[in-house]
């Protein structure tokens, strides 16, 4: 079953572009971060260190699914 973002969805999300080969959840390739809004255009707006950033849905990874 495939996964579709929700608000309040709990993410991993890469530091820098390797981090998309690296094991989710590895602290030096991921951040945990929360999502806040989900764009039209699938992209979404998360949570993570005080502060709000936007990426689009295929780079991250869903934290509760591990």
């Amino acid at each position: 079953m495939e996964w579709t973002p929700n608000i309040g969805d709990l993410i991993w999300v890469p530091r820098v572009p390797l981090g998309m080969f690296a094991k989710t959840g590895d602290p030096d390739f991921w951040k945990l971060g929360i999502i806040t809004s989900v764009e039209k255009h699938d992209c979404v707006w998360f949570f993570h260190n005080n502060h709000f950033e936007k990426i689009h849905v295929n780079h991250i990874r869903n934290a509760n699914s591990q």
